[in-house]
């Protein structure tokens, strides 16, 4: 089940990414993007992060399941069941105590750095160094004729 849910799941992560990097190239025509981008990705909401998140509480979530699941072939067993009453059955129910719930280590995560974020976003970032240097020209240039202008 793992190894299908995998799979479907990175193809839908490549299409996202696909949209994302199509994005990238957009700013090319609005530097807005470029800066909506660059800043998703420093505050940590980005796509990228949020897949590298969603695939790590996956990976922790697959490790807990494995732990439980061995708890219950080990400790599981007709001898370690208590009786549990149901409306109209009396069944009987293997029921883990705090320790084994003690030995699941906590989720950790850690946010990716600023350089890794500049690294996914090199598209973005490259745009909107060319969009600074083309509206750095043109007000040189249009101050330079605000120049002129006044000296005649």
């Amino acid at each position: 089940f793992n190894r299908v849910q995998d799979r479907l799941f990175g193809e839908l992560y490549h299409a996202y990414r696909s949209q994302n990097r199509l994005a990238q190239y957009a700013t090319m025509l609005n530097p807005a993007l470029a800066v909506q981008s660059l800043s998703m990705g420093l505050a940590g909401t980005d796509l990228e992060q949020h897949l590298d998140f969603a695939l790590a509480a996956e990976r922790y979530r697959q490790k807990m399941v494995q732990l439980m699941n061995r708890d219950i072939a080990v400790n599981g067993l007709e001898k370690n069941r208590t009786p549990v009453a149901f409306p109209g059955l009396l069944a009987k129910s293997y029921q883990p105590g705090r320790e084994l719930w003690e030995t699941v280590p906590p989720f950790t995560y850690a946010f990716f750095d600023s350089g890794r974020v500049l690294s996914n976003y090199r598209i973005s970032l490259g745009f909107l160094v060319l969009w600074t240097l083309v509206v750095a020209a043109c007000g040189v240039r249009f101050i330079s004729r605000l120049k002129e202008g006044s000296r005649q």
